[in-house]
């Protein structure tokens, strides 16, 4: 990592932040191995002019609250949001393509029909949703 400037180590950062955050903020035990390597990375950027964007306690290395709003606002908060319209149209589509055709014609069809068929029902989510949002989304008891 020689003759890193300023905007590459940022940029760095900004990367490693995202990599150890999509791979450990959700868990309750993050990955020791991924959770050593941005250690290893967030010490050499700290110690390579980068020291304002870290807290630092017991050799462990944190991005500040700062740094976190930050990338939050800037990348985090627009991927959770398409993340989680992309899974919820995913779910639902792939879940009415079962009740529409049923087990035994879907083994019938081939993977490109499946596949059409999975995108025409995963569609009208997307069309749905692109229109009013959750407004007309309810659960029926």
């Amino acid at each position: 990592m020689e003759n890193l400037n300023k905007k590459e180590l940022n940029l760095l950062y900004e990367a490693i932040y995202i990599y150890d955050w999509i791979t450990n903020s959700h868990k309750t035990n993050t990955i020791e191995e991924i959770n050593k390597f941005c250690q290893k990375i967030f010490k050499y950027l700290y110690e390579n002019g980068l020291s304002n964007n870290f807290d630092v306690e017991d050799n462990n290395y944190f991005p500040t609250a700062e740094f976190e709003e930050k990338m939050h606002n800037k990348y985090l908060d627009e991927y959770n949001d398409e993340t989680f319209w992309n899974e919820l149209e995913q779910a639902l589509g792939i879940r009415d393509f079962y009740r529409k055709y049923g087990k035994k014609a879907i083994e019938k069809m081939n993977r490109e029909e499946k596949f059409l068929k999975q995108e025409e029902e995963i569609n009208k989510y997307i069309e749905e949703f692109d229109e009013n949002g959750i407004e007309r989304l309810e659960i029926n008891k």
